[in-house]
């Protein structure tokens, strides 16, 4: 992901670097999926408006996370003894 200068994004440049159409994000403002801020009328996203949406939509692989989660469970517990 690129990080933008100054951190703002308008919706086209939100929608390019998402990878959807400007018609698609309007859809996901107008179901409260996507936080944003609104400027005299002007529509803009935050870096942090865009993380927060991408985590929350974050889809874990079966299996590796719970893998991982347990081999740092049995380090801890090593180093504990």
């Amino acid at each position: 992901m690129i990080r933008k200068k100054n951190n703002f994004y308008s919706k086209i440049d939100l929608a390019m670097e998402l990878g959807i159409c400007v018609r698609s994000l309007d859809t996901l403002i107008a179901n409260g999926k996507i936080s944003y801020s609104k400027i005299g009328g002007r529509v803009i996203f935050s870096q942090q408006d865009l993380e927060e949406f991408i985590s929350r939509n974050r889809i874990k692989a079966f299996g590796v996370d719970d893998a991982i989660d347990e081999y740092i469970k049995e380090e801890q517990r090593k180093e504990s003894k």
